[in-house]
């Protein structure tokens, strides 16, 4: 496993599964907040240099406190800016397990109004099908014709 360490938390773990068109990344360790942000970017530079189109995060083996309902709008801002920040569009998906993962799907519900093509899960084939549905329905949109 690597490691992604920040000075104000443990460090946290993770492994990287390279598929077809998406990465899986799974975590292991504390993940609340600083570690976090930095796995995310890490993994969408990793899934655009693999030429892969998608990122499911997997946290369910993490621990740590659970995020503040402030934290969890940071998160959904966060997710948007780095997104919207790289290019080509990498679709993003969070694995997790409550109380990590906000019943009401808050961080998403942000991250989505602010143009993120995002989702949080708490079951896994329901995360991968989603992942697959929104890398191809990007691979086959064509874009109009400059003119």
């Amino acid at each position: 496993m690597q490691k992604v360490s920040s000075d104000k938390n443990e460090d946290l773990r993770y492994e990287v599964d390279f598929g077809d068109r998406a990465i899986v990344v799974r975590c292991e360790g504390k993940v609340w907040p600083g570690p976090f942000f930095d796995l995310m970017a890490q993994s969408v530079d990793a899934c655009i240099a693999a030429g892969r189109r998608g990122v499911l995060v997997d946290i369910r083996a993490c621990h740590g406190t659970a995020p503040s309902t402030s934290v969890r709008h940071e998160v959904g801002v966060g997710i948007s800016e780095l997104q919207n920040s790289r290019a080509p569009l990498v679709v993003m998906a969070v694995l997790g397990s409550e109380p990590f993962v906000d019943p009401g799907r808050f961080a998403e519900m942000v991250a989505v109004q602010h143009n993120a093509v995002f989702r949080v899960f708490t079951s896994e084939p329901p995360a991968h099908e989603w992942l697959q549905s929104q890398i191809a329905m990007r691979e086959t949109t064509v874009s109009p014709p400059l003119n």
